[in-house]
């Protein structure tokens, strides 16, 4: 989808990426480190957020959730690497298990 993304760039290594299109206005940090990238929250998942990081970094991209909001991990699809916090991995888990 062209133009999901709204990008505001903080410094040389830091940008927002928000999701304004949609009623929650999703935001989502990328931080560009010295040997890696790191992207806080993945969004909605609406629209590829992983083509539009490349756009900023070309290290690689940890992708990290501050929690397990369907608006904060919808993204999660698109990297190799995600992360969650102890406590949501546990809860991702169970949400994700077979009964």
């Amino acid at each position: 989808m062209d133009n999901w993304f709204t990008i505001d760039r903080v410094d040389d290594n830091t940008y927002i990426i928000s999701e304004y299109r949609h009623w929650e206005e999703t935001h989502c940090y990328l931080l560009n480190g010295s040997e890696r990238s790191l992207l806080i929250d993945t969004g909605l998942g609406i629209s590829n957020i992983y083509d539009e990081v490349m756009k900023f970094t070309y290290k690689p991209i940890t992708a990290v959730a501050t929690h397990i909001h369907w608006d904060h991990i919808g993204g999660h699809q698109y990297f190799p690497v995600c992360a969650t916090a102890p406590a949501d991995h546990r809860a991702a888990i169970l949400f994700n298990r077979d009964f």
